[in-house]
């Protein structure tokens, strides 16, 4: 887990927050992501990149939010840069072990499968 502890004017927007974390990781290929924090009551949130961060958050700081897939790829192949296909393989791996990813069970059996052999690879 890669762990990014900063700091921010108390009227920065979801977009710096955003830029800076996609700086951090190198990430060009930004349209498939977005930051994901969960509030007080345990809902989950994307981050608005046009609001002010400190006016979405119901509780104090420290915040924890976490980048995320929020659109996934019509054709993950395509994708140009290997950060951005490595970032995408963790999200379908967690999504299919904690049962967000709804699919047929031979689709789960395929993307299991190249799960393996991607971390073999790695």
């Amino acid at each position: 887990m890669n762990f990014l502890k900063c700091l921010f004017q108390r009227d920065a927007k979801g977009q710096y927050l955003f830029d800076l974390i996609c700086h951090h990781l190198n990430l060009l290929e930004k349209d498939y992501f977005g930051i994901r924090y969960v509030d007080p009551d345990k809902q989950r949130h994307w981050l608005e990149f046009t609001k002010s961060i400190a006016k979405q958050m119901k509780s104090q700081a420290p915040f924890t939010m976490c980048l995320r897939v929020k659109f996934y790829p019509p054709d993950p192949a395509a994708l140009k840069e290997e950060i951005t296909r490595y970032l995408v393989f963790l999200q379908v791996k967690r999504d299919l072990y904690h049962g967000r990813l709804l699919c047929k069970t031979s689709d789960a059996a395929l993307l299991a499968a190249y799960i393996l052999q991607g971390v073999i690879n790695f």
